[in-house]
Formats: structure tokens, sequence, C-alpha cells
């Protein structure tokens, strides 16, 4: 008797945490310092609205948990006070202490101080981490999403980058800070600030440029279709003339319908393919910078006789795109960036891809269905219209007929091809006439990182012509 009545002496009592832990799953809280409760060290049962305070238990508050059946305990620099909470201590946004590769600031609303590492290590002069300066006009934009939410944009998400409006698949506004940048030779870039974005397929549209900026991580888990689409032109495509293909006209001849000349391709990494004919139309010139934000050129149209109005039009050039981040950027195994352009309808030129800016001090690529594609669109020839640029590494075949074919699309490898051009390929200039026009060239991206490299894992999709550089640390 006497060993039973120890052993029952000893059974643990469901209703104390001594330990901190409760048993019974009716009473799943332990209240340590009796805040809750008035008892210390006893399990009580917790219904809660999530955010709010439960108590004060010294400089510490009690706030419930997301889901209303706890309570996290949040350390208050300030000191804690009902029915608020944390007391303001410190200015939002100000930077406290910076040591060890990592920096201490006072959190948005003031009552707790926030810790993140420093990617380009700390500041000398300063309690804040290095930062950089992103080009075309977006350091305001960095400097301000450091204020904002984290952002997780769910599969079939659609941006409008004249509106600013972010919707999901179902039309519901999902709220996003925006932040408009004027570009001198360029459209305003529509900029998309958060912490830190984390984001599934998109959908891209609008005339603007499109820049998702975040001071934490920015990860593409999906693709980000901001491509042209047959004579639709991408988001933030180039206005320029000087890169777009050159127009054609059609000709009388002794066939019953117009003969058709084939116009020029649109430019980028390359100039854009030549239309067909004997004397042909000239591809779009090549182009170089960064500055402005800008996507693709559009191909040449086909105007008719008299020049008077356009008979076939030209395929659209590629949209624009800048990530800046100043943490890293992550594009995951099923992240495509997509800005090809499109196929121009018959006898006229396909347009070229798009530009993609990535500035972050750590870029990575993981798996074989990740990268960036910025193929050029065909040309249109054979009585057809050319195919888009495609989304893996080959050319967007030009058309093939008997007497004419048109040029293909440029990538990564290969200059976009010419129209039938008589005196060089095989043409026979047999009604009807209609001579392709020159496909697209590739587009380019240029990424800036913390030594200039990127990071890579199982040969990820870049069919894009790539430059690197260098961020400098400020």
């Amino acid at each position: 008797m006497a060993a039973v009545l120890i052993v029952a002496c000893t059974k643990p009592n469901p209703a104390v945490c001594h330990d901190g832990q409760c048993l019974d799953p009716a009473f799943p809280y332990c209240d340590v310092s009796g805040a809750i409760g008035g008892t210390p060290e006893r399990c009580v049962a917790v219904t809660c609205t999530p955010g709010e305070l439960g108590a004060c238990d010294g400089d510490v508050a009690l706030t419930c948990g997301a889901n209303g059946d706890s309570f996290d305990s949040v350390e208050c620099p300030g000191g804690c006070e009902a029915p608020t909470g944390c007391r303001p201590y410190c200015t939002p946004g100000m930077g406290l202490a910076c040591e060890g590769g990592e920096a201490t600031s006072c959190s948005s609303d003031g009552t707790t101080t926030v810790a993140e590492p420093c990617a380009l290590g700390c500041s000398d002069g300063e309690p804040r981490c290095l930062t950089f300066e992103p080009v075309n006009g977006l350091g305001p934009a960095l400097a301000a999403s450091a204020q904002e939410p984290d952002v997780q944009l769910p599969p079939g998400t659609r941006i409008d980058t004249d509106t600013g409006v972010v919707q999901d698949v179902n039309g519901t506004a999902i709220p996003v800070k925006t932040m408009v940048v004027n570009q001198a030779g360029g459209p305003p870039i529509q900029a998309f600030l958060a912490r830190s974005f984390t984001a599934n397929d998109l959908s891209v549209t609008g005339t603007n440029p499109l820049a998702l900026v975040a001071r934490g991580s920015i990860v593409l888990n999906g693709r980000v279709n901001a491509r042209a689409t047959g004579v639709v032109q991408g988001p933030g495509a180039s206005p320029s003339s000087s890169c777009a293909g050159a127009d054609s006209r059609q000709y009388a001849c002794s066939c019953t319908e117009p003969c058709s000349v084939g116009a020029g391709g649109g430019g980028n990494t390359h100039p854009g393919g030549r239309g067909g004919a004997a004397t042909s139309e000239n591809g779009g010139t090549a182009v170089t910078a960064v500055s402005p934000l800008v996507g693709g050129c559009a191909g040449g149209s086909q105007l008719t006789v008299d020049g008077g109005s356009v008979a076939s039009q030209a395929g659209g050039g590629g949209g624009a795109i800048q990530i800046v981040s100043q943490t890293n950027v992550v594009v995951a195994d099923q992240g495509l960036i997509d800005v090809g352009g499109g196929g121009g309808r018959s006898t006229a030129g396909g347009g070229s891809g798009g530009l993609v800016i990535i500035e972050a001090p750590e870029v990575s690529f993981l798996g074989p269905a990740s990268g960036v594609v910025a193929n050029g669109g065909a040309g249109g020839g054979c009585f057809q219209t050319g195919p888009d640029g495609t989304v893996n590494t080959s050319p967007a075949p030009g058309a093939v007929c008997t007497n004419y074919f048109a040029g293909s699309g440029g990538t990564g490898t290969l200059a976009p091809g010419n129209g039938c051009i008589i005196g060089v390929d095989s043409c026979e200039a047999v009604c009807p006439v209609s001579y392709g026009g020159g496909g697209g060239s590739v587009g380019r991206m240029w990424i800036r990182t913390r030594d200039g490299n990127i990071v890579s894992t199982g040969n990820p999709i870049l069919s894009v012509n790539v430059s690197k550089g260098m961020l400098t640390p400020k």
C-alpha cells in the first residue's frame, strides 16, 4: 500500500506545468508567470483573437497567436502597456546597430527591433547594412521597400503595369505598394515594392516596364510572362524606331494581286534579319544600353502599294523587367522569365526579345527548368504568320514554301535569319510573289551581383544574351 501511495503522489498533475509543457489538449497553454489566469505555472485553455494583446508580463507582451489558441511572447524594449502592448521607443526604420554582418533597426511601428543579415556587409560609419544604387532610378524604391510587408503572389496572378493593379486568378485585388519611376528616353517604370516577394506564375500586361523591388529575397517559383504575343507588344517594349525592322511596301507586278517584299526583323543583341526580295529591307539595329529600361523592338510591317496603310503587321517586341533585391534573387526550379518577341504576319518582320535586368548581391538559377528566355519571333512568309519566340533554346522557325521562305527568330546562340533574297538564296519570283520577313533578334539580360557571378545548378535555360557586372556597395 505504501508503494501504491508513493506512485499516486508522484503522478504528474495535468493542470500544472513546472516544465513548461501541458499534457491535456483541452488546456494547451502554460501560463508560466500567471499573467493570463492569475496562477503561475498553470495549464489553461485559450480562445483569443489573433494579434490582440492578452496581457503584459513585465516587459513582455503576450499576443494571441495565429491559431487563436495560445500566446506568443514579444520582448518590448520600451516596456509593455495594456491595452496596446509594446510601447514605442525608437523611430521606425532607424538603424540601431550593425556588427558581425547583421544590422539591427527599429521596427515599422517603433515598438521592437528587427535584425537582418547584411549581404554586402556593414557600413563603417553608420549602423546599417551596405546597400547599392540600382540603375534606372530605382534607388528610392529600394529604400522604401524596407517598410513594406512580405508579399506572396499566387499562381495566376495578373499585373497591369499601366494601372499598377495586381489581381489573383479570380480578379481579386492583391495589395502591393507601387511607385512610378520616370526615365528619359523610355516609358515610366511601374515598380512594385515589398519587404520580400515570393511569386508563382505571373502574367504581365501594359505599356510600361515592370520592376520588382525588395529589401529581402525575391523568389520566382513559376513563369513570369512578359512576352510579346504576335503583333501585340510586351510590357515596356522599345518605342525606338532605330531598332525596329524597316517597313516594306507592296508593288504592282504582272500577277493579279500586288506582289510582296519582306520587311525587316526587330534588332536587339543582333541586327534584325533582312526581309526577302531582290533588294531586301534591313532589320533593326543592334542595342547595347541598359538605360532606359525598355524591351525588344518590333519588326517591320508591310505597307500597301501606295504606302498609305498597313497590309501585314509586324511582330511585337518582348517586354522589359528589372528585379532588384538587397538580399538575393532566386529563380527556382520552375521559375522562368519569358520576354520573347512576337511573330510577324505574312511578309512582315518578327519582333526581337526583350530586356531583363537583375541586381542583387546573389542571383541563383536552380534546376533545368529555371532560366530566362528572350528569343526573337520569326518573320511571316508563304502567306503564314511567323511563330512567336520559343520558351526553350530552339529558334522560332520561319515559314518555308516552294519558292520562298521567311527568317527564323534569333536565340542565345543563333542570329536571326533573313527572308529569301534573290541572288543569295534559291528564290523564284513566280506568282504569287510573297517574300518572307526577317526574324527578330534575341534579347538581353544584364546581371549585377556582389562578385559579378551567378549561381546555377542543373543546366538552366538561358536563351538570352547574358552580360555581368559587380555591384558597388555604398
